[in-house]
């Protein structure tokens, strides 16, 4: 492995509730991905919680960075309420 892949991740507190999402490997996930080059770790949260969820952030709160073997995750929170920015599919990753 040349390096490891850096990934950012948000934690979405909704009425006392973590949001989750499953993917099509029926893994059950946080949202997020990768972080694309040059792309600050919260814009990168904020896309992929778009992207996953159709939701918008609207103040996302950098908590901590955790490492594994082959990944380094920046993780964000969510605590207000996201805004829905479009219809989503149930069951269906958007891109």
């Amino acid at each position: 492995m040349i390096g490891k892949r850096c990934r950012a991740t948000v934690i979405v507190e909704v009425e006392d509730a973590i949001l989750l999402a499953i993917n099509n490997d029926d893994l059950v996930l946080l949202p997020g991905g990768g972080i694309k080059r040059d792309e600050l770790p919260i814009v990168a949260a904020a896309r992929e919680l778009h992207e996953e969820t159709g939701l918008v952030a609207k103040a996302l709160t950098y908590l901590f960075s955790h490492e594994s073997p082959s990944n380094v995750h920046q993780v964000f929170l969510q605590l207000r309420k996201a805004i829905r920015s479009q219809p989503m599919t149930p069951g269906v990753w958007s891109s």
